[in-house]
């Protein structure tokens, strides 16, 4: 997917790149990304599909809820912090849980009563405390 992502956004066909990625890795159901395509955020979406190329290279295997390959990150040293919004669905907690059992040196950390659409006062509360102790 990482080749066919590279392809589209280069030819500037970002909204199927997004597309693509939601539908391909997590699966999200075909019609529930038509319907997002319709919406006044989706422009948004579109301007940062670019990023998308380095998600589904660093994703590569977890995003589908299979167990986490348990060697993948034996080797990250340092300190890592591990968020997740309280109001998401549980697959986002669990997700989060379960890196966190595997990287040696992580906390994680719940936004309250955020997911997606996060406050930046609160995402920020939390990283000052993390970076600034």
């Amino acid at each position: 997917m990482v080749d066919q992502l590279k392809d589209m956004v280069a030819s500037d066909r970002r909204g199927d790149a997004a597309d693509t990625f939601m539908t391909k890795d997590p699966l999200m159901p075909v019609e529930v990304v038509a319907g997002m395509r319709t919406q006044p955020f989706w422009p948004g979406v579109e301007a940062v599909a670019h990023t998308l190329v380095s998600d589904a290279t660093i994703l590569d295997g977890t995003n589908q809820g299979a167990p986490l390959p348990a060697d993948r990150w034996a080797n990250v040293t340092i300190p890592t912090l591990v968020i997740y919004g309280s109001a998401g669905p549980a697959w986002a907690r669990n997700a989060a849980e379960s890196l966190v059992k595997l990287l040696p040196h992580a906390e994680r950390r719940a936004l309250d009563a955020q997911f997606h659409d996060l406050s930046p006062n609160v995402l920020t509360r939390v990283l000052e405390k993390f970076f600034l102790g």
